[in-house]
């Protein structure tokens, strides 16, 4: 029995050494690592660089020794299987649009006529920055999935996107958008009239236009009858599975984009301070910080609006922010219990 013990875990031993080690790996710029690791309230008043997109990721880099054929395999499993194969000529290749907090394998490929000389595998672990996204001539673009739950969830990634207006996107842009992340609903907050909002979505998909509520006070607050009304529209999107993966956005993508993905961080199960440092990442954009803009004030509608869905939805002393958010949809929004229960199953792995 001694024997057959010591056997096994030796075994285990060979397996784990055979196991290729992760490199990790940030695909968030310096910018945005030092906004996520040093957090505090409106630091990016200071962080602010004009006429610079800040938040644009940085793809998963490779050199090589020369400008040879080869044909990179990226893939979430060890055995390669379902690899999204990229094909280059060049002696570097730059591999985007990764998932944060995951691991992939990559096996680089040498091509000499149909000759395929198998390169290593490697392994690598994508670390747990936001997944920000770079779009030709979209600005303030971001996957709103990936966050950690206070149950231990996560919400899936590549679900549900968050930006600016598409009004000037470019073909390069498009190819992003519909080959890359495979938007299939463009759900646009624009009031209609205010640029193209109202037409038809420039990526010629699902379109559904609803002049969106911000924040907790103005006309179209979350207090308002119309913000009310209007909010129900938009949060009602996320219960059809076939308007998924969804591109939701405004004009700059801060205000009214901004408190629908706070809701729906809270709904998930997001924590307050996640959310909004969620919330100000949008500022490092150059379509969100207008000159004129003040951080801390921002900071402050955001925290209100958070603030408001607790007073509103708080039942109990114990209620977390994702039930008091849920309360709040249910009584004062007007959504049931079962769609609720729709968009958790649709967002949440």
């Amino acid at each position: 029995m001694r024997h057959k013990c010591l056997y096994i875990i030796s075994l285990i031993g060979l397996l784990i050494s055979c196991t290729p080690s992760a490199r990790e790996v940030s695909l968030a710029n310096d910018t945005v690592m030092k906004f996520w690791d040093e957090y505090e309230s409106a630091m990016t008043q200071d962080l602010r660089i004009k006429d610079q997109e800040q938040y644009y990721p940085v793809p998963l880099h490779y050199d090589f020794d020369d400008a040879s054929n080869r044909e990179i395999n990226v893939s979430t499993s060890k055995s390669m299987k379902n690899a999204t194969t990229i094909r280059t000529n060049n002696n570097y290749v730059d591999i985007e649009n990764l998932y944060m907090g995951k691991d992939y394998y990559v096996r680089i490929d040498e091509v000499d006529g149909d000759k395929i000389t198998k390169g290593k595998v490697e392994k690598i672990h994508t670390s747990e920055y936001p997944r920000t996204i770079k779009v030709e001539n979209v600005s303030n673009t971001r996957d709103i999935g990936g966050y950690r739950t206070t149950n231990g969830k996560r919400i899936a990634q590549g679900k549900v996107y968050r930006g600016a207006h598409l009004d000037e996107i470019t073909t390069a842009g498009i190819n992003t958008m519909l080959g890359d992340l495979h938007i299939k609903t463009d759900l646009d907050l624009r009031a209609e009239g205010e640029g193209t909002a109202g037409t038809e979505s420039p990526l010629g998909i699902n379109y559904i236009n609803i002049s969106g509520a911000y924040y907790v006070s103005g006309e179209m607050s979350l207090l308002s009858n119309k913000g009310e009304e209007a909010f129900k529209e938009e949060i009602m999107t996320f219960t059809n599975p076939n308007n998924y993966p969804i591109y939701f956005h405004c004009a700059i993508g801060r205000d009214r984009t901004g408190t629908l993905a706070m809701v729906l961080e809270a709904l998930l199960g997001v924590d307050s301070d996640t959310i909004l440092k969620e919330y100000e990442l949008s500022f490092l954009s150059n379509a969100a910080f207008p000159t004129t803009t003040m951080v801390y004030n921002m900071m402050s509608l955001a925290e209100q609006t958070l603030g408001y869905i607790v007073l509103a939805g708080q039942e109990s002393p114990k209620d977390s922010l994702a039930k008091c958010t849920e309360n709040w949809l249910i009584n004062y929004i007007g959504i049931t219990a079962e769609d609720i229960k729709s968009i958790k199953n649709n967002l949440l792995q």
